[in-house]
């Protein structure tokens, strides 16, 4: 590949991101424009989620970088993509051209110490296509996710849902009606209004099970850092939308998104756990995607997370992110699978608990 002759990886611990933030745009601006590839999303992340084996790849020179990716050591002999949960998809960008397998392959044996894999973590196909299998190289499936392509007006998107959906959905909102709830969407995108979203959004979060488990969104705790500097920064340019959903005065659901103008994320959905006898969550996205099609804001809205059985209530449209581990040698992608196999067909063998 020419590219890789004419142009070298260098790996550095990452200092001051905002450094680099502008080459990093630029990237993901010539390919992927990815909303959650933004600077804007990645400095908040390592602002609350990095740490000090946090490196730096680039591929090519300062004034014009093909590849750029935030890599991390995860074990004797193993690197991978930085991953915290909060990122939808992995922190790397290519330009066109830079094939990500290949790129992949040529990082390896740059990184320090003796590597003999990377990890290259949840990749999205719509923004770099699945390479194909090599000796060295395995992609794999990682989770199925969804989208809804916005086009043609709401009343044909809406018709286009089931008999079963449309209807549940009626008769929530008649029953709502008959005890007096009177259901509100609030779209919120004042920036100095983020703190209060992400407040009653942790609110909303603790009070079910990722309050039991200690897993919500807080403003005293780093995700909770992480989501307000990162919505205050989108929100500065128009790119931040929250939605809350009321009934009556009690906050029902909530939606975190960015966008580009051209793709909405939803990051992070939540829903009042203790309101029975009605889906609000459901409710809301009900009328989230009617705003949308009628505001024509943007073109796609990706969910990212794993397809669950509300997705598909609202769309069809799903492919499979993927991982891939690029291997220094042969040999060792054929030790790795084998050592995965072995697990595998000890997984799949009953314990003795089982045979009770």
């Amino acid at each position: 590949m020419d590219i890789l002759r004419e142009n070298k990886w260098r790996v550095n611990r990452l200092g001051h991101f905002p450094e680099i933030a502008d080459r990093w745009d630029a990237i993901n601006c010539s390919a992927a424009a990815s909303p959650v590839l933004e600077s804007d999303f990645v400095e908040p992340l390592l602002d609350s989620f990095g740490h000090g084996g946090v490196h730096i790849a680039q591929l090519g020179p300062d004034n014009a970088p093909l590849a750029l990716a935030l890599v991390e050591k995860r074990g004797v002999g193993r690197w991978a993509t930085f991953q915290p949960s909060q990122a939808p998809i992995g922190l790397w960008v290519c330009r066109p051209g830079a094939e990500p397998g290949m790129v992949a392959e040529a990082l390896v044996p740059v990184l320090p110490g003796y590597v003999a894999m990377l990890d290259v973590t949840r990749i999205d196909p719509d923004l770099y296509p699945r390479p194909r299998d090599t000796p060295r190289l395995f992609p794999m499936d990682y989770i199925p996710t969804s989208r809804i392509v916005v086009e043609g007006d709401y009343e044909a998107f809406w018709s286009a849902r089931s008999r079963n959906t449309r209807q549940n959905l009626k008769r929530q909102r008649n029953r709502l009606d008959r005890e007096g709830v009177v259901t509100r969407l609030e779209v919120v995108t004042d920036p100095l209004k983020m703190e209060e979203v992400v407040e009653d959004y942790g609110t909303l979060e603790s009070s079910g099970w990722k309050g039991e488990q200690g897993t919500a969104v807080a403003l005293d705790n780093a995700q909770g850092q992480f989501y307000l500097e990162m919505m205050r920064r989108f929100a500065t340019r128009s790119r931040a939308v929250a939605f809350r959903y009321w009934y009556n005065t009690k906050l029902a659901a909530m939606d975190l998104c960015v966008h580009n103008g051209r793709t909405m994320v939803i990051l992070k959905t939540a829903y009042n756990e203790s309101l029975k006898g009605s889906s609000p969550g459901m409710l809301m996205h009900q009328e989230i995607f009617e705003w949308i099609f009628t505001n024509r804001m943007v073109a796609v809205i990706e969910f990212y997370g794993r397809t669950l059985d509300w997705h598909r209530k609202w769309t069809h449209d799903q492919r499979s992110l993927y991982h891939m581990s690029v291997y220094r040698h042969t040999v060792f992608r054929f030790l790795h699978r084998d050592l995965l196999d072995r697990g595998q067909e000890g997984n799949r063998k009953p314990s003795s608990e089982a045979k009770k």
